[in-house]
């Protein structure tokens, strides 16, 4: 009788079969093989259409699938501006003087003009400081930034004063100078007759204004004036021109006097007969008593 063979299922084999297939251990779940599957149920989604109605339609959220997104985005945006997000400016458009107004006051800038404290320095009026708050107001200027401004525009002053000044003091002395060179040897004496003339007839007004613009040492101005000294001198008309023009006053004689006799040599001169420089220093001497009497 011949054996049927057992019909039940032989065991596997460890030498002739392949393992049974086990599943992969997560924390052997590669992913450059594909192995490696994230868990769906720890990443939590984001839906704006949960949000607020002032919320859930903004275009910037629109971008982010889950809550860490937005959080690493948040965590990002606090680290890049260093402050909280109700400090950060929003730029408005151009046009919108409502809006840049609100900038400019967050910025520094007073509510009003008259909330500037600064001056405009020496020789500016009040009219011309307020002038100037109402424009640095309307740019939107803090108040250093004003002050800053105002020091700025007093420097530009002073240097072109003092430009102007050196200008004038330059154009005096060339004017002398080229009167001086022209009347030579005449020059104290038709200095004087134009000074007397001009003192003459001049007005306090005129004086001022010529000493204002420099014309009171412009060479034509001075021939003038002298031309018209001599005319009435010659005519006995000119106060003051019936003595020696350009002569010395009675101060300046008395001091020229002194002078002298402190100068040993010409002493010894003038008190000395038998000294060669004698009869010099005498008729130097008389010429100077003779303006003091």
């Amino acid at each position: 009788m011949n054996e049927s063979a057992p019909t039940t299922e032989s065991s596997p084999s460890v030498l002739t079969d392949a393992p049974p297939a086990q599943a992969a251990p997560v924390g052997s779940q590669s992913i450059l093989d594909g192995t490696f599957e994230p868990d769906q149920g720890s990443v939590r989604t984001f839906d704006p259409s949960t949000l607020s109605e002032d919320l859930r339609n903004e275009p910037s959220l629109q971008s982010f699938d889950s809550v860490d997104n937005l959080a690493k985005s948040y965590v990002h945006a606090r680290r890049m501006i260093g402050a909280d997000p109700n400090d950060v400016l929003h730029m408005p458009k151009e046009g919108d003087s409502e809006g840049w107004g609100q900038v400019y006051n967050r910025l520094g800038r007073p509510e009003t003009p008259e909330g500037y404290n600064f001056d405009m320095g020496d020789g500016e009026g009040s009219d011309d400081l307020m002038d100037f708050k109402r424009v640095a107001h309307e740019l939107g200027l803090s108040n250093s930034q004003a002050k800053m401004v105002v020091g700025i525009y007093n420097k530009v002053g002073e240097a072109e004063a003092q430009s102007e000044d050196e200008e004038f003091e330059k154009m005096n002395v060339d004017y002398t100078q080229q009167i001086q060179s022209e009347w030579g040897d005449s020059y104290t004496r038709n200095a004087e007759l134009a000074r007397r003339a001009f003192s003459n007839f001049a007005s306090e007004e005129a004086v001022e204004v010529l000493k204002e613009t420099g014309l009171s040492n412009h060479p034509e101005i001075l021939k003038t004036f002298a031309r018209i000294g001599q005319v009435m001198a010659e005519s006995d008309v000119l106060p003051g021109t019936r003595g020696q023009i350009g002569a010395p006053s009675v101060a300046n004689a008395e001091d020229q006097i002194s002078q002298r006799m402190q100068d040993q040599d010409f002493k010894m001169a003038y008190l000395d007969e038998n000294n060669s420089g004698h009869d010099a220093a005498v008729r130097e001497m008389q010429r100077l008593f003779s303006f003091t009497s």
